[in-house]
């Protein structure tokens, strides 16, 4: 059976993926509000985040993404430095129609975010 993750009121999470940037990504929401990325390290996946998902899902739409080449997400050859795997997060973002959202990362997720937030050149 598998292991089902809930939102704050014990509703399951929608599932979904996006071809983004090249790679097929596996995410889930849950909740509304402002939207917030959470992040996993490596080698983890976006199970990482069950129990901290339903804290926030009162006040923000969650959205968690498997990163590339984890989880449910596709696992190409290349593409695992960070500009990369952070452009897969803004072209999700824009996937999903945010301009602006938050986020939270925990190890490699936490360098992966960092220059969704910071242009490079």
């Amino acid at each position: 059976m598998a292991n089902i993750i809930t939102d704050h009121e014990g509703m399951p999470v929608q599932h979904a993926r996006a071809t983004v940037n090249g790679v097929q990504l596996h995410y889930y929401t849950a909740g509304q509000g402002e939207p917030v990325f959470l992040l996993h390290g490596v080698p983890k996946t976006s199970y990482y985040w069950r129990h901290v998902l339903p804290h926030l899902t009162p006040h923000y739409k969650v959205i968690v993404p498997d990163l590339r080449g984890l989880g449910d997400s596709e696992k190409p050859r290349d593409g695992y430095d960070s500009i990369t795997m952070a452009e897969d997060i803004a072209q999700l973002a824009d996937h999903l129609g945010h301009d602006s959202y938050d986020l939270v990362g925990e190890d490699w997720g936490g360098s992966d975010g960092l220059p969704c937030r910071i242009p490079v050149s």
